[in-house]
């Protein structure tokens, strides 16, 4: 039985690009000297890391960092200091990776917004309802820890029905479910609510952006960990990115249905690799993912296209809706996006 969700997602984030190919890497190094823009001398401890992954690297004494990178890499690369802007470099309008000179500039202090009609919403309520549909359900809010969750600034608005939440200071997320400790660059969260026909408050809708790093929690990897992450990628949006990339939807336990009934997959998806991405069409309004006869999700999008790199990454973002199973998952459940690459 195909049983659907009104709870749409849109995960909005910083996309990495990266080559198709899932297997081949020819490593070169992106190197370069971080300054301070006023006084011009070196900064050390910038962390330098790529988007969403766990590849990430800090400069040393003199300002000076090496990073290793895919040759076709043409992705995004986030500098980030505590006290300074934040610097992001695309690899695409590079011509060279080596000697790269940055100059970060001071963060101007801000004040806390000020908003003029009332919240009467209680901190411990919207917190609730932030890491709920941050993190996830009860059950893995106890095995993920928010180490400075007093940083995130939250704000109900009546009149929009809606949830704002933001922090100018990284959020550390210890997962002791899959073993990571994440660093969440959080730049907006909008939680949308509606009435039912029952007159009872639901979530209608959320938009999530930011930035993301990860770091294993431990040296030497538990075997609890590397089963979970097994089962949290399998089903999972990174999963079925990957495999509708690379024509193997069937291969991975993926079933296509349109309007109810199955279909080949293909019918409904149109897959061409070009310049090594896969370019994705939709021939239907919207179809409904089952993986493995058991999660489902629904997806439709506003875009004639999209594409998937090779770590399953797409863009747009913005233009690509889910509902169900992979939207449901947040980001106690994200993975890296190099996991098991």
């Amino acid at each position: 039985m195909i049983i659907n969700s009104d709870i749409y997602h849109r995960s909005v984030s910083f996309f990495i690009i990266l080559l198709f190919s899932l297997c081949t890497y020819a490593q070169q190094k992106l190197s370069g000297v971080i300054y301070d823009d006023s006084t011009k001398e070196p900064l050390e401890a910038v962390v330098i890391y790529f988007d969403g992954t766990t590849q990430g690297t800090i400069t040393d004494a003199v300002g000076k960092f090496f990073l290793e990178i895919n040759s076709n890499y043409k992705g995004k690369v986030i500098i980030t200091y505590l006290g300074y802007k934040t610097v992001i470099l695309d690899l695409s309008t590079m011509t060279d990776y080596n000697n790269v000179l940055v100059y970060l500039t001071e963060e101007i202090e801000s004040l806390d917004p000020i908003y003029l009609k009332t919240d009467d919403w209680s901190r411990e309520k919207k917190l609730r309802y932030f890491k709920k549909y941050f993190i996830g359900e009860l059950w893995l809010q106890e095995q993920c820890e928010i180490i400075n969750e007093k940083d995130i600034r939250l704000y109900y608005s009546a009149a929009e029905e809606t949830l704002y939440a933001s922090s100018s200071i990284p959020l550390t997320i210890r997962n002791n479910y899959l073993g990571y400790t994440v660093t969440y660059y959080l730049t907006d969260f909008e939680l949308k609510f509606s009435l039912g026909s029952s007159g009872l408050r639901l979530v209608n809708s959320i938009y999530l952006s930011g930035t993301s790093f990860f770091k294993e929690s431990r040296k030497k990897i538990k075997k609890k960990y590397i089963s979970r992450r097994k089962e949290s990628f399998e089903g999972s949006m990174l999963h079925f990115m990957r495999s509708l990339a690379l024509k193997e939807l069937k291969e991975n336990k993926f079933r296509v249905f349109y309007k109810g009934f199955a279909g080949d997959p293909y019918k409904y998806f149109s897959v061409k690799l070009i310049d090594n991405f896969a370019k994705v069409s939709l021939g239907v309004d919207r179809v409904s993912i089952l993986y493995n006869e058991k999660h489902q999700t629904d997806m439709w999008m506003s875009t004639d296209y999209f594409l998937i790199d090779g770590f399953g990454n797409y863009t747009p973002t913005d233009q690509l809706f889910f509902s169900g199973y992979m939207a449901n998952q947040r980001v106690g459940m994200m993975l890296p996006l190099d996991y098991n690459l």
